[in-house]
């Protein structure tokens, strides 16, 4: 059996909870119910994530992780990308010698 993570079971765990068919994900999605097995087993396309969120309420994150990060981790990215050569060592040594 091969190994599965969360996010490629989101889509059958959601379905599977709920007692919905292939077919019940399938039909508004306009897409066969073997398509939907399909992304069950390996993973939505990334064009199809954003639809199947507002139809399912599956969040984006756990549907495609390696296409939407959380906005904890984005913003620490962006973080990590400031530059700070010119920032002061000791910001607060500063605030202190102001007063």
């Amino acid at each position: 059996m091969r190994p599965m993570t969360q996010h490629l079971n989101a889509l059958k765990q959601f379905r599977s909870a709920r007692g919905w068919s292939l077919s019940q994900i399938g039909h508004p999605l306009g897409v066969h119910r073997s398509t939907v097995k399909r992304w069950e087993d390996h993973r939505v396309p990334a064009e199809r994530v954003l639809e199947i969120e507002r139809l399912t309420g599956i969040a984006r994150q756990m549907l495609r992780p390696d296409l939407y990060q959380s906005e904890c981790e984005a913003t620490t990215m962006q973080l990590l990308q400031i530059d700070l050569s010119n920032a002061p060592r000791n910001p607060t040594a500063n605030a202190e010698g102001s007063a």
